[in-house]
C-alpha cells in the first residue's frame, strides 16, 4: 500500500465516524460515490445517497419536497450524507 491510499483511508474512516462498516468500506479501497441533489420536478428533488453493504456501495433515493416554507424528506438518507443534505436545504431556503 502506498503512503496516499494508507493516508485516504485513515482519512475516510475518520470522515466516515469509524463505524464497522465506514472501516469496511475504507479497507475495501472504493472510492465513495458522491451525494447529489438533482431536480424531479416543481418543488421536488431526488436525493441520491449512498451505503456501503454486503461488499459494494449502494444507492439510497430518497425525495425531497418544498411544502409552503418546509422541506418534507421521503425516503433515508445515509448518516455520512445528512450535514451535506441539511446544508443544501440550508441553501435552498435563504
Amino acid at each position: 500500500m502506498d503512503r496516499r491510499a494508507f493516508v485516504g483511508n485513515a482519512l475516510g474512516s475518520v470522515a466516515l465516524g469509524l463505524s464497522p462498516t465506514a472501516a469496511a468500506a475504507a479497507d475495501a479501497g472504493g472510492d465513495r460515490p458522491s451525494f447529489a441533489v438533482t431536480p424531479d420536478g416543481l418543488d421536488r428533488w431526488r436525493v441520491r445517497s449512498w451505503d456501503w453493504r454486503d461488499g459494494a456501495w449502494r444507492p439510497r433515493i430518497a425525495r425531497l419536497i418544498r411544502t409552503d416554507s418546509r422541506f418534507r424528506l421521503e425516503g433515508r438518507v445515509a448518516a455520512a450524507d445528512r450535514p451535506a443534505l441539511a446544508e443544501w436545504i440550508g441553501a435552498q431556503s435563504a
